[in-house]
């Protein structure tokens, strides 16, 4: 059985039936045309008022009705799914981006977004191939976390493809947004000058310092930290044993620095857990963190907060970043938006 229906809010008169409601039976009730309903549907421009239009998407709800996936994916039409791609496996297990994920997938969910997800690899076609499989899958909507291998084609794909996107810490997409660890670390460094902590080293990967530190520092600041650099790799860490190394990293750094120079005042890691690694060498030393020696991590992580260790560390409220990230996925305009820490000095 059908349905008629006289007037588009008149729903007592509307019959349902087993079958799945269609935007025909839509069109029928309301006496709109279907591509009208269609396009009300999918939030495009339409001549309808207002009034009509909400009339029509409360009538769709009341109804059940749910559009047509599969026909959709096939005719490479607009749907209501979206990935969320991560650019390696390693960076799934830090605190602030699994605080993304919820924030993300919380809020495409209240969007009426189906999510899917995926972690891309070492190999750049490998990682285009991933995209692609979103696709068939009916991806219309990307959201990326960090810059994968393959960043520029993967980055021009979505481009050619029409697709909505967003990225964070991803420096090819035109739409990004960015977590300004640059920023902490110029905060750092201006309390290490302020209070009179300037035998210090910054330790940091040399594509960090080329990609991320450099361009946000001024001459002077350059100049400041020039020769006060401590370099590391951190691309081949096992997953399953990421912050056992990342301690045990931060720890003999420590133990290095010292040894070339035991009154060193203070140094600047990019993770938290670099930073309690450390600590754990200068106590035993006999030094005390936060007095004789200074140490700095990042994304004021729980096992820090929890710590009696007085590490410096900068916090980003990643939860408002997912909705910030998410209310700009649908812009069509260029997106560049900085988010600024919060420097926490225990």
């Amino acid at each position: 059985m059908g349905f008629k229906i006289t007037k588009i809010m008149d729903t007592n008169i509307v019959k349902e039936r087993a079958q799945r409601v269609t935007l025909k039976d839509l069109a029928k009730a309301t006496g709109l045309a279907v591509p009208t309903i269609s396009r009300i549907i999918n939030k495009k421009s339409t001549y309808c008022s207002h009034e009509t239009r909400s009339q029509v998407l409360q009538l769709a709800k009341k109804l059940n009705y749910q559009p047509n996936v599969g026909y959709r994916i096939m005719t490479g039409m607009e749907t209501n799914i979206a990935g969320i791609i991560f650019s390696q496996e390693r960076i799934t297990r830090d605190e602030h981006v699994l605080m993304l994920l919820t924030s993300l997938n919380l809020g495409l969910e209240q969007r009426d977004y189906a999510v899917y997800s995926t972690l891309l690899t070492q190999d750049a076609e490998r990682n285009l191939g991933k995209i692609r499989e979103l696709e068939a899958k009916g991806c219309r909507s990307f959201v990326f976390v960090g810059a994968p291998i393959g960043y520029d084609r993967i980055a021009d794909y979505i481009y050619e493809s029409g697709h909505q996107y967003i990225g964070i810490n991803y420096h090819e997409l035109k739409k990004v947004v960015w977590l300004n660890e640059a920023g902490a670390i110029m905060s750092y460094l201006r309390y290490f000058k302020e209070t009179g902590s300037n035998d210090f080293k910054i330790v940091v990967p040399p594509l960090y310092l080329e990609e991320r530190l450099r361009p946000a520092m001024t001459d002077f600041e350059e100049d400041y930290c020039k020769g006060k650099w401590h370099w590391i790799e951190l691309d081949e860490f096992p997953v399953q044993d990421y912050f056992d190394l990342c301690f045990a990293l931060g720890y003999q750094v420590a133990a290095d620095e010292y040894r070339k120079n035991p009154k060193i005042q203070g140094l600047i890691y990019i993770s938290d857990y670099h930073a309690l690694g450390a600590a754990r060498f200068f106590s035993e030393q006999g030094l005390r963190v936060g007095e004789d020696v200074k140490l700095c991590g990042m994304f004021n992580t729980s096992a820090r907060r929890f710590s009696n260790m007085p590490i410096i560390s900068s916090e980003f409220k990643m939860r408002d970043v997912g909705a910030l990230m998410l209310d700009n996925l649908s812009a069509t305009a260029p997106v560049l938006i900085n988010i600024e820490p919060e420097i926490i000095i225990k």
